[in-house]
C-alpha cells in the first residue's frame, strides 16, 4: 500500500483524514448524497485552511496534503453532480444534451442514445461551487488552491467512457447505440493518489500570477499538476497548538 494512505492522524479532524473520507462517500456514492458530499467538500476544504494556521494566526502557505485536500474535493463535487443529473435528482440538470444524432468512431457508425453523463455541467457547477471562496482572494495560496482545484476537476473527465450496445439479428451489430458515462470514482482517486506522490514545489512568479518551480533542476508544473509551496509538517507528532484552534 502507498505510503500516503499509512499516513498516522494526529486527531480526528486531520484535513488528509476528512478528504480520505471524501474520497470513500465519493466511491460509494449512492442516490441521495449529493448534499452530504457537497458538505463534505466545503468540510475539509475549510479545515485544511484552519490546519494550518500558525499558533501567532497568521497563514502558511499550501502543503502537499492540501493539494491533495483541494483536488479529491474538487473531483467529488464533479462526479456527485454529473451523476445527480444522469439520474434526474436535480432540476437544474439531465443527460448530456449534445450528445444526439448520429456519429463515428474507429468501428464505424453509431447512434448516440440513452444517458450521457453530463460531465461539463459538473465541471462547471464545480468551478463555482469550488473556486468561489479562492476567486475572493488574491494571495498565493488562493493561486494555489484554484489551480489543484482544477486538476480534480480534470481527474474526473479523463476517466469519461464510451459504452454501446449493439442491435441487430443473432447478436448482429448492424446498428449500435452509444452513449457516455463517467469512470469508478476509485480510478480518479488512484490518479490523485499518484498525482500526490509527484506534486512540484513551487513559489510565485514574480508578476503574483503563477507558478515556477522551487528547484530549477525539475521541469515547470502543468495543468495537470498538483503543486504546494511548503513542505508537509509531521503529522506523526501531535501539535496541542492545532487543536486547541481546531476545537474553538
Amino acid at each position: 500500500m502507498d505510503s500516503m494512505w499509512k499516513t498516522s492522524a494526529t486527531s480526528e479532524t486531520t484535513p488528509l483524514c476528512s478528504a480520505l473520507l471524501l474520497y470513500c462517500l465519493c466511491a460509494g456514492k449512492q442516490s441521495g448524497d449529493v448534499t452530504a458530499l457537497l458538505s463534505g467538500s466545503q468540510t475539509v476544504q475549510e479545515e485544511s485552511r484552519e490546519a494550518e494556521h500558525s499558533a501567532g494566526g497568521q497563514t502558511a502557505v499550501g502543503s502537499r496534503e492540501s493539494a491533495f485536500v483541494y483536488a479529491i474535493s474538487s473531483a467529488g463535487v464533479v462526479f456527485a453532480i454529473t451523476r445527480a443529473c444522469s439520474q434526474g435528482e436535480l432540476k437544474s440538470c439531465s443527460c448530456d444534451p449534445k450528445k444526439k444524432g448520429s456519429s463515428k468512431d474507429s468501428r464505424g457508425s453509431f447512434d448516440w442514445g440513452g444517458c450521457s453523463d453530463n460531465i461539463d455541467y459538473g465541471i462547471r457547477f464545480a468551478r463555482s461551487f469550488v473556486d468561489a471562496r479562492e476567486k475572493k482572494g488574491k494571495d498565493a495560496r488562493a493561486l494555489m488552491n484554484v489551480h489543484n482545484n482544477r486538476v480534480g476537476r480534470k481527474a474526473v473527465k479523463r476517466f469519461m467512457t464510451k459504452e454501446c450496445k449493439c442491435h441487430g439479428v443473432s447478436g448482429s451489430c448492424t446498428l449500435r447505440t452509444c452513449w457516455l458515462t463517467m469512470g469508478d470514482f476509485r480510478k480518479s482517486g488512484d490518479l490523485l493518489r499518484k498525482k500526490y506522490n509527484g506534486a512540484i514545489q513551487v513559489v510565485m512568479n514574480q508578476d503574483g500570477t503563477g507558478f515556477t518551480v522551487a528547484n530549477k533542476r525539475f521541469n515547470k508544473p502543468t495543468t495537470n499538476d498538483l503543486v504546494y509551496f511548503e513542505n508537509s509538517p509531521d503529522y506523526c507528532n501531535r501539535d496541542r497548538d492545532a487543536d486547541l484552534r481546531l476545537t474553538k
